[in-house]
């Protein structure tokens, strides 16, 4: 079976950070032609990709984005496949990320059927790796395993016995770890204070959320969120309503508040993606593709205000069922926000906005898809699709 490489390349070269408003950059090309590109991503300085053209020195397997801190440190989380009938166990590994590239990945599980991983970790190094045993029955099994900055990963800690059908996890600055889980139609979080053991299992107040895609968050005043964008697909191609949602717990609570809806979609139309990223002082960003790009920001009470529309409805709409690029958000810890998405074309936008000011106006950045958003910069990596193969590029905002 053929095997994916992720390639891994110090290829952004950011200029500092600035948060006025100057014009974006001419696209550059940092990869060279490739069959296909999977799975690009961008942080911390850097640009990364997965390819199927056999690049070498990078980790295999790899299976989600990279987690990146302090001064280039990271972490990437790699699955090897389940053996024979006789050891249906699967391997869940993580190499860590020291002086411009990663090393020998270590193991920090062996369970049956481990369903894909989720990564999270902060700028001072505590990373934390969440996945479930995948065993297609109600006793599917919830685990998360914890590294402090500077340590090993300790052993798993199992949360949840249940019907699984995602898991994802959020690391805060202080070392808070929330980890959320969604069964059938629910979402259910732990959270894990600094310093304390995980409290118990909580069932968000909600409405049906089927085929939730969570994004959670801990932010350092201690403020929580779990955000998910969910839609029933139904045997037929039948699709159900699509839904919006976020819960807040706020600081010191011992609950989250009622989820709120922040849009939806009537069924037999698809819904898109939802993305959600911290602004600074406990704040959030939500950004969603539902007929249209949307988003919304919190106010001091931690509730999201209005929606706000950042293309017309249609826009992102390339015919009756296909929405293109999802969407990508990256913040500063001072507030800057820069949303970025794909309209036909295929055309990359953005909008940015500086920290304490607004978000502005979307604007067109170069032609490319499956765009991704990074500080400092700030930056947007994204693929174009040529005559020679797909190609990486990246744009900036000059200072």
């Amino acid at each position: 079976m053929h095997r994916a490489l992720l390639a891994l390349a110090v290829l952004l070269v950011l200029p500092a950070s600035t948060e006025a408003a100057p014009p974006w950059s001419a696209p550059r090309d940092v990869s060279g032609p490739f069959t296909f590109v999977d799975g690009l991503w961008a942080a911390g300085g850097l640009i990364g990709w997965r390819s199927g053209d056999g690049e070498a020195g990078a980790p295999v397997g790899r299976s989600g984005d990279p987690v990146f801190f302090g001064t280039g440190g990271g972490a990437v989380a790699i699955v090897r496949p389940v053996g024979s009938n006789r050891d249906p166990r699967s391997e869940l590994r993580v190499a860590l990320r020291s002086g411009g590239r990663f090393g020998p990945s270590r193991r920090v599980a062996k369970h049956p059927w481990i369903a894909p991983p989720t990564l999270a970790g902060n700028a001072r190094g505590d990373v934390a790796v969440a996945w479930f045993e995948d065993r297609s029955v109600v006793s599917d099994r919830v685990y998360v395993a914890l590294r402090r900055a500077g340590h090993a990963f300790g052993k798993p800690i199992r949360l949840a016995t249940g019907r699984i059908r995602g898991v994802s996890v959020a690391v805060g600055s202080r070392g808070d770890v929330l980890v959320a889980w969604n069964t059938v139609d629910k979402v259910r979080t732990r959270l894990k204070r600094r310093g304390h053991g995980f409290g118990r299992a909580e069932t968000l107040r909600a409405d049906p959320a089927w085929a939730a895609k969570l994004r959670p968050a801990v932010a350092s005043s201690g403020r929580a969120y779990v955000a998910w964008a969910s839609q029933g697909l139904f045997e037929g191609g039948d699709s159900g309503a699509a839904y919006y949602d976020v819960a807040v717990r706020p600081a010191g609570a011992a609950r989250f508040r009622r989820a709120q809806r922040l849009d939806g979609l009537p069924a037999h139309r698809l819904g898109g993606p939802l993305d959600l990223a911290l602004t600074g002082r406990g704040n959030a960003i939500a950004a969603w593709v539902s007929d249209r790009v949307r988003v919304a920001e919190t106010g001091a009470d931690g509730r999201f205000g209005p929606p706000r529309d950042l293309t017309a409805p249609g826009a992102v709409v390339d015919d009756d069922v296909t929405r293109l690029g999802g969407i990508d958000v990256a913040t500063t810890p001072a507030g800057a926000r820069l949303v970025t998405w794909t309209v036909p074309g295929p055309l990359v936008q953005v909008a940015f906005g500086a920290a304490g000011g607004p978000l502005g106006a979307p604007e067109d950045v170069a032609t490319g898809e499956t765009p991704r958003a990074a500080f400092p910069g700030p930056a947007i990596a994204f693929q174009l699709r040529g005559a020679d193969g797909v190609h990486v590029e990246e744009v900036t905002r000059a200072g």
